[in-house]
């Protein structure tokens, strides 16, 4: 388990707990619908294009099975990721548009209050998103590092600009 693993559930946490406290004042004019909301294809169903963009992670998952000690302990990595991941988006998207209807925005920790909280959410999503970009570069980075050293090796200093630049 990463440490932006625990950032992510701590984020969910924090979202939860300064919606919930918030919450309270949900006006009561919120329309809270069963299926997608009113209007055209796009605007019903953008919804459900973020939702499969956030699952989007799998497609470096055979980059990180050949980079896995024991590859064969892959399918349980998966699995102790997405038994945490599904329920979390799933938990946090339903509580957010539960307490805000319809006016509930795309960036959920948008809808926070200006307070602490919101900026202790806002760092740990971008250091999520930070440790999330070099995961993902990573095959692009080592694929650039082989073009570069001719399958030599590179040395950290290479392999620091690759990574970050």
């Amino acid at each position: 388990v990463a440490i932006s693993d625990f950032a992510v559930i701590f984020l969910i946490i924090m979202i939860l707990a300064i919606l919930g406290t918030e919450g309270q004042d949900t006006p009561d004019d919120f329309s809270h619908h069963t299926g997608p909301p009113p209007g055209n294809f796009l605007k019903r169903y953008n919804n459900v294009s973020t939702i499969l963009f956030a699952y989007l992670g799998q497609s470096v998952f055979l980059e990180m099975m050949s980079e896995m000690k024991t590859e064969r302990d892959w399918p349980k990595a998966v699995w102790f990721g997405l038994s945490l991941m599904i329920p979390g988006y799933i938990i946090t998207g339903a509580v957010g548009y539960y307490l805000r209807g319809d006016e509930v925005p795309a960036f959920l920790p948008a809808a926070l209050p200006n307070n602490a909280g919101k900026t202790i959410v806002n760092l740990l999503l971008a250091f999520h998103v930070i440790i999330a970009y070099l995961v993902h570069n990573q095959p692009l980075s080592q694929g650039i590092e082989a073009l570069i050293t001719k399958n030599r090796g590179a040395s950290n200093r290479l392999h620091f600009l690759v990574t970050f630049i």
